[in-house]
């Protein structure tokens, strides 16, 4: 049999606790409620309501002040009721004592008097079982329900100690008014700490953590097919950890319930209220994240974003636009204001899909990260606005026209090439990134020459794309060195002549005449005498300066460089970016603590000019080189990486990430970068060298030696005796590879012909004393005179202590022989040397180390230097790199 009154169905007993419910609240914020506004949608429950709010204002149950008969009562034998701690359209929230588990819970009590009780009972129900089907530490949880011999009906729930959000945002809006904190708040630890900081960049960022941790909850209750329906600072509970909770789940709905509101009616709280549920809709997830878009967009500006009585709430969202946060909170940051002005799209299908998008965006702006949201334009506000009441925007529109046609051409065009000057901007200074590090810098001046006409050519067009968009003068006097490399001496001239015409300088115009003079029967800068020119006195001087002294590679080339480039860059930015090349290369000829400081102090360098202008192809090539110099070869993996992504298809990334693959063991990955190295220059002898030393390594030695006899000779470079070393290096380790499989014929073959490679690179120039030792160690392997050996290869071991190699060559060499004093001194050093490796921060290891390798060079004459990584600064200079053995 119904229960429900004559004539009235159940969905009107969901309408009419929803307008009870809207009714009260305006009761309890202290103003008469309009009921014909109220029951706009619903007139036929006009009376209805004004009846139950009548009825309301007289029952004890719902009075703050009035002798609660509840407090007396045990409900269920187990709920002894202790206090009241809140009241709705429905009932009343109390705490509680649960006898059978001596805990403190939340009692929800059915209000019978108001409504249908089955109608009703069924709401309430459907409260419990919503939340019991979700788990989330951001929402309230259910643990019983039942009812009385009376018939009064309740739900037991998680008790959540804390204080609504909606009373600490008015308390924060208090202290920031210059107020004192409420006297009610003053034992409360949780707020004492946060609440006084309204104005601070600290409230604004724990509002924001509160409203992800909310996104996260709804997302939950979303994902089990449950909408909360009634988002709002008041029904959020922070704990005394500082942890948001979302309570109040009374309307909520899940989307296997049949229809749960009426056609016509709305469910919520109209300030925080999403445009469509505005004459009903069904429950879905936008709803709810168009609430907490709204409670967020209250927490920053101190009011919702339609503010007022019921009537005039639910008439501006049906044809406003919430206002922009900015224009009330004119310091909230761009991408803060993005992401509440998308969640407050008034077409559900722009906002964020999900509540979890929402947080995530949030999450990102609290991390630093750019958010998905986009600002919303102005015009695109406008005509959001227009499509939601198009009568009253075209009438504004129209007026709008007619006081300021006049004017609209003039702003129009202004406002367009504004918008081309910025698009043209943004495309170059996205080109400038990807300008090569050595670009024009690359190798000494004769090398550069060898660069394939394509190349350079490609290179030329890019900066004539840049140079169309936009003057710059350390891209043009790029191309005037690539010109003139081309032989183009007339075009670099015009390009000196530009900047000489730019800047009043009378070392520019000497230079800009050298280029006029240039000798046309040369190429490259060369071609330009540069002796005998006036001093460089501004910081465009230096700059230039500084640039052609990196062109013509001469003695302490990088030092001058340095010294202009560090007085230029104080007040010229290119300078600093130039100057990168200059300390680098100065680092790269550096030695010990010296090259250690240098490569540091310029990667530090490298990465504030990163965080400044964003990544550049030369930032990321001199961030990996700087890394190899400091021996980091993992770090230097990524920056190289991303070189080559800026820019592919330069020679310089490429070797240096094969250096850093070598290092940390990636060989077969490195195998490829030396080999696009070598495509890109195969007249380059260092490109060959490296990549005979990976080949060696992994175990190729015939393809190792034919790689380090193809390399070619270089002007003015004296390199032909590495070829013969290389040759030795992969014959010596064939041989140390044979004698750890116990081929000692194979072994004595390889050994005999890397003695030979060494006397020839001796021959050849190189330092006779180095290929003496290598020599003797050779002869040693092939007459198997392990005691001599070993002496040798532990003193070169013990410069590369940690290479798994040497380590398994010098276990090969032990045998039963006695070591002897040499022997036995070099591998004392060596393994100390291991010990420093691994602990470099234990003081006693490194004295220990440094008195054995004394007792070793005691024994027997000082090991030759241990050729080191050389990054690609300077390809033609320096000493190669031997790589792992």
């Amino acid at each position: 049999m119904s229960t429900h009154p004559p004539g009235r169905e159940p969905a009107d007993e969901t309408a009419l606790i929803d307008l009870v419910a809207a009714g009260l609240a305006e009761l309890r914020a202290g103003r008469a409620p309009d009921l014909a506004a109220l029951c706009v949608h619903r007139p036929d429950l006009r009376a209805t309501v004004a009846e139950a709010l009548s009825i309301s204002r007289g029952l004890p149950e719902l009075a703050e002040d009035a002798f609660d008969p509840l407090l007396t009562q045990t409900l269920g034998d187990r709920y002894r009721m202790l206090e009241r701690i809140g009241a709705g359209a429905m009932g009343a929230v109390y705490r509680a004592r649960d006898l059978e588990l001596d805990r403190d819970v939340a009692v929800k009590v059915l209000q019978p008097l108001l409504f249908d009780v089955k109608t009703a009972g069924q709401r309430l129900q459907r409260e419990a079982e919503v939340l019991a089907s979700l788990r989330h530490p951001g929402i309230v949880a259910v643990h019983d329900r039942g009812s009385t011999t009376s018939g009064l009906m309740y739900v037991v729930m998680d008790l959540v100690p804390g204080t609504s959000l909606a009373t600490i945002a008015a308390a924060a809006a208090t202290v920031g008014g210059g107020s004192p904190v409420p006297a009610a708040f003053a034992d409360d630890s949780w707020l004492a700490r946060h609440v006084p900081m309204p104005t601070e960049r600290t409230w604004l960022r724990q509002v924001v953590r509160w409203t992800a941790e909310l996104g996260d909850a709804l997302d939950a209750a979303h994902r089990a097919g449950v909408c909360h329906r009634d988002v709002k600072p008041s029904n959020v509970l922070v704990q005394p950890d500082g942890r948001a909770v979302l309570v109040d789940f009374g309307i909520a709905a899940r989307a296997a319930d049949a229809s749960v509101t009426a056609t016509g009616s709305h469910v919520g709280t109209p300030c925080y209220m999403a445009p469509e549920a505005v004459g009903g809709t069904e429950p879905r997830p936008s709803l709810d994240i168009w609430s907490l878009g709204a409670t967020l967009f209250h927490l920053l500006t101190g009011q919702p974003p339609f503010a007022g009585d019921t009537p005039s709430v639910l008439a501006r969202l049906a044809t406003d636009l919430p206002p922009s946060p900015r224009s009330l909170h004119p310091g909230l940051p761009l991408d803060l204001a993005a992401v509440v002005e998308h969640a407050l799209q008034p077409d559900p299908a722009h906002r964020y899909p999900t509540a979890a998008a929402f947080a995530a965006d949030l999450g990102a702006f609290l991390e630093h990260r750019p958010v998905a949201a986009r600002p919303t334009s102005r015009f695109a506000r406008r005509l959001r606005q227009v499509r939601r009441a198009p009568a009253r925007a075209l009438a504004r529109l129209a007026l709008v026209l007619i006081l300021s046609l006049a004017g609209l051409g003039v702003v129009v065009v202004r406002q367009a090439r504004a918008h081309d000057r910025r698009d043209r901007a943004a495309t170059m200074a996205a080109k400038m990134r990807t300008i090569p590090a050595l670009l024009a810098l690359e190798g000494d001046s004769e090398q550069r020459l060898l660069e394939e006409l394509d190349e350079r050519g490609a290179a030329i067009a890019h900066l004539d794309t840049i140079l169309a968009l936009g003057d710059d003068l350390a891209v043009r006097l790029l191309r005037a060195a690539l010109l003139l490399d081309q032989g183009e001496h007339a075009r670099a001239a015009d390009d000196l002549r530009h900047i000489e015409a730019q800047h009043d300088s009378p070392y520019l115009q000497a230079v800009a005449a050298r280029y006029r003079a240039a000798d046309s029967s040369r190429r490259g800068v060369q071609a330009v005498q540069l002796g005998g020119l006036p001093a460089p006195v501004t910081a465009v001087d230096q700059f230039v300066a500084g640039f052609h002294a990196l062109r013509r590679r001469e003695p302490n080339a990088a030092a001058t460089a340095d010294a202009l480039l560090a007085d230029a860059a104080a007040t010229f930015p290119p300078a600093r970016d130039l100057r990168l090349l200059s300390r680098l290369m100065l680092a790269e000829r550096a030695r010990g603590d010296e090259r250690r400081a240098l490569a540091q102090a310029v990667h530090d360098d490298a990465l504030v000019l990163v965080g400044n202008h964003g990544k550049t192809a030369r930032t990321q090539h001199v961030l990996g080189a700087a890394c190899i110099l400091l021996g980091r070869y993992d770090d230097a993996i990524v920056p190289l990486e991303e070189a080559i992504a800026l820019r592919p298809g330069r020679h310089g990334p490429h070797q240096n990430l094969g250096i850093a693959l070598q290092r940390v063991g990636r060989l077969e990955e490195a195998e490829q970068h030396f080999a696009e190295a070598a495509r890109l220059r195969p007249w380059l002898w260092n490109t060959l060298y490296h990549q005979s030393t990976l080949l060696t390594e992994l175990g190729q030695y015939d393809r190792a030696v034919e790689c380090a006899l193809a390399m070619p000779d270089t002007p003015g470079i004296q390199q032909a005796w590495l070829r013969f070393y290389a040759c030795g290096h992969a014959e010596l380790r064939r041989a140390e590879a044979a004698l750890r499989v116990g081929d000692r014929t194979s072994a004595g073959s390889a050994a005999t012909r890397a003695a030979a490679h060494y006397t020839a690179a001796a021959a050849a120039g190189g330092n006779a004393a180095r290929m003496q030792r290598l020599r003797a160690y050779a002869a040693a392997l092939v007459e198997e005179r392990f005691v001599t050996a070993v002496a040798l290869f532990a003193r070169e071991a013990a410069r590369d202590p940690l290479n798994p190699v040497q380590i398994v060559n010098l276990a090969t060499l032990l045998r039963d022989e006695t070591l002897g004093a040499e022997g036995l001194a070099a591998l004392r050093a060596f393994l100390s040397a291991q010990a420093v490796a691994l602990s470099p921060g234990r003081a006693e290891f490194a004295e220990f180390a440094a008195r054995e390798a004394r007792g070793a060079r005691s024994s027997a004459e000082s090991p030759p230097a241990r050729p080191e990584a050389q990054p690609v600064v300077t390809p033609a200079s320096g000493d190669p790199q031997v790589g792992r053995r």
